[in-house]
């Protein structure tokens, strides 16, 4: 039986409202944790025996999903009602996460490690002293591996497009994170300015698609710290939005792993971006070189069924934000509902990005907009019982982690995981998590770009784990309070 977490649009917090789609969660690690549901023996036993399997069938070759599993423990001692890890414990297990995190090469991926443990630290009540063992303080880990991330250096269809979009995308962990633990003190001093050197690198992102996607998050995570004026004062979000203007004469346009409409290219950095604007609280940039919310609404309805599953979601949660969901969409029900259906069309096996994702996002809607009732049976049949088709080429096989990542993390998120722990007819009676576990390559190295979203999603769960309700810590606290005294976002 379907158990969302939330009873619709007004019932979310504030981390939902900001980074509420899947690819915050899964694709950068940020915003881990939402709505937190309480624990369970037997969720916590499915997190750590699906741990178990993939580290023994990629044989502890994958770093991230190491660590994801050492904070994802922590997360479970800590919110185990009947034995709660002791201080001394959370300490030992800290220091095995840290361990796991100094060992990922990648400067990028070390960054979102310290960071996960951070906001993990944060969200679980633990105090800010674990973060300094043997004299090393962890944020310092942090700000030492951003300064290792070089420009260019994602090896994807679009190099060349990014510049310093990792590093961008590394600062926002880094200031939702210190924002979470209340550090954001920190991050200007008269030795470093860290958020005019995260400004510096959104200028030097050249593609309006990853420019408006990555920057409107970083900035985001900036107003979360409180440091919106600073914002204002640089125009940032003014210049986005001219930047995005640009983007046909700046000839960047991404590749995807699926063919993608210019509509769709337009709409999501606009879309991030308009979140960003309500957590601004600069409606004038609403009507800035044009109306954005008829632009937003234009190119949703120019978009392809197949784009708007990934979209619709994006749109509702920024016409929410702005109070602006009653005026621009009277018959909201109606709406998400026809979005939904689409899923009668899409084979969630077809591809891993497009088709592979969609039914995820369509779930998520669902729930968000209070109309979880959608999701059937059939439709959770067929998302489940979808990966077996991707066995019919190595591109499909080797990318098979990313729609499954979000698979696990929606339905974890309805308390309907077990959908993926009993068996189904399509895997000949196998579960779908035991087959897709039994089809990594040796040691996982063909997927070994894509696992580590296995293992946010099964963190993400992990966190959600701790008593509902939980306050949100640190500045991230005060902004919600500050969100919800701000009437004219929530209605």
């Amino acid at each position: 039986m379907v158990s969302p977490p939330v009873n619709g649009l007004d019932d979310l917090g504030m981390e939902s409202r900001l980074l509420g789609t899947p690819w915050s969660r899964i694709v950068r690690g940020i915003g881990l944790g939402q709505n937190p549901a309480g624990y369970s023996e037997t969720a916590a036993h499915r997190i750590r025996t699906s741990f178990s399997a993939l580290i023994d069938q990629t044989e502890g070759s994958n770093q991230q999903l190491l660590l994801a599993s050492r904070i994802a423990e922590l997360a479970l001692r800590v919110s185990d009602p009947t034995n709660p890890a002791p201080s001394t414990e959370v300490r030992v297990l800290t220091r095995s996460a840290v361990a796991a995190a100094d060992s990922i090469s990648n400067p990028y991926f070390s960054v979102n490690g310290y960071c996960n443990i951070i906001d993990a630290l944060a969200k679980l009540g633990q105090d800010p002293s674990h973060l300094v063992d043997n004299g090393v303080n962890l944020r310092y880990k942090a700000l030492a591996a951003i300064d290792r991330i070089e420009p260019d250096r994602i090896d994807d269809e679009n190099r060349g497009a990014h510049g310093d979009y990792e590093k961008v995308s590394a600062w926002s962990a880094i200031f939702f994170a210190f924002a979470a633990m209340g550090m954001g003190e920190s991050l200007q001093t008269a030795e470093r300015d860290c958020i005019g050197e995260a400004l510096e690198s959104l200028e030097r992102v050249p593609s309006p698609f990853f420019r408006g996607r990555g920057g409107s998050t970083m900035i985001t995570s900036i107003i979360t710290l409180g440091h919106g004026d600073r914002l204002k004062a640089a125009k940032t979000l003014p210049k986005l939005l001219n930047y995005l203007d640009g983007a046909a004469e700046l000839r960047f346009p991404p590749s995807f792993p699926s063919p993608m409409s210019d509509s769709f290219v337009r709409a999501y950095p606009l879309l991030t971006t308009l979140i960003s604007v309500s957590a601004s609280g600069e409606r004038d940039l609403l009507t800035l070189g044009q109306n954005r919310i008829q632009q937003a609404s234009r190119l949703i309805e120019q978009m392809t069924g197949s784009e708007r599953t990934h979209m619709t979601l994006y749109y509702v949660l920024a016409l929410s934000n702005l109070g602006l969901l009653d005026s621009e969409i009277p018959d909201a029900a109606g709406f998400v509902r026809r979005t939904f259906d689409e899923w009668l069309q899409i084979d969630p096996g077809s591809d891993y990005f497009l088709h592979g994702i969609a039914y995820a996002y369509l779930a998520q809607l669902a729930y968000f907009c209070g109309e979880s009732h959608l999701i059937t049976d059939d439709f959770l049949s067929r998302m489940t019982g979808a990966f077996h088709t991707m066995e019919d080429s190595p591109d499909a096989r080797a990318n098979r982690p990313y729609p499954f990542a979000y698979t696990l993390n929606v339905l974890s998120e309805l308390g309907i995981d077990s959908t993926l722990y009993t068996p189904h007819p399509a895997y000949g009676g196998d579960t779908a998590f035991d087959w897709f576990v039994a089809r990594l390559s040796p040691r996982g190295q063909l997927e070994q770009p894509r696992l580590y979203m296995v293992g946010n999603a099964l963190l993400n769960w992990a966190l959600r784990l701790r008593p509902p309700h939980a306050p949100t810590p640190g500045t991230l606290g005060l902004f919600e309070q500050r969100w919800t005294d701000r009437s004219d976002h929530l209605h």
